[in-house]
């Protein structure tokens, strides 16, 4: 079986960290609960464009190097790759792609495959190919992902999707399965 695994919001506590740095820099005091939504303008009070620059501020900040791996995500991917073929589909933009994969290599060693994906919500889209089609180039029949937009997409191309709850995905979208933490998820994909 082959496994597809985003990074941010699955492996990655990418939104923790960026809130961490936000908070330091700009003298604002959010939480994670605040960010329902991966459009950060509306939650920090600034345009589209606005919010692009602050993320891309980060991604090039110490920050962004120290992100944390989300709990549970190390040993669950551990053990899945013992069983499986798994490989990393994240929208990160590709200029990011060796700072990824030295994040991935400290975390995640067992992850030797990643691919970069059309981003939705930024423009550093020139080449790259929506997820769910990399998803059916590697043969992925499973994608665990915490992003609604690229979950319902590759549901609709036919993958199976777990979805990692996050309080930006509290809606719900048809042929997702749902999962609070990686325990539970660990459990639903031993079920299988």
């Amino acid at each position: 079986m082959n496994i597809g695994l985003d990074i941010d919001g699955v492996l990655a506590d990418f939104i923790g960290a960026f809130i961490s740095y936000h908070n330091l820099v700009y003298g604002t005091d959010f939480s994670y609960h605040q960010f329902t939504t991966l459009r950060f303008g509306p939650v920090i009070g600034t345009s589209h464009e606005e919010a692009n620059a602050r993320v891309t501020e980060f991604n090039h900040s110490p920050f962004f190097r120290l992100i944390p791996t989300i709990p549970g995500s190390q040993e669950a991917v551990k053990e899945l790759s013992s069983r499986a073929r798994v490989m990393v589909i994240t929208s990160r933009p590709s200029a990011l792609e060796h700072e990824t994969r030295k994040w991935l290599g400290r975390h995640f060693p067992e992850c030797k495959e990643i691919y970069f994906a059309k981003n939705h919500i930024t423009s550093d889209n020139q080449g790259l190919k929506p997820k769910e089609q990399l998803c059916l180039d590697n043969q992925i029949s499973l994608m665990i992902e915490d992003d609604l937009e690229h979950a319902e997409l590759c549901h609709k191309a036919g993958i199976k999707v777990y979805l990692l709850d996050q309080p930006w995905n509290q809606e719900t979208i048809q042929g997702a399965i749902r999962a609070k933490d990686w325990e539970e998820l660990s459990k639903l994909l031993n079920n299988q």
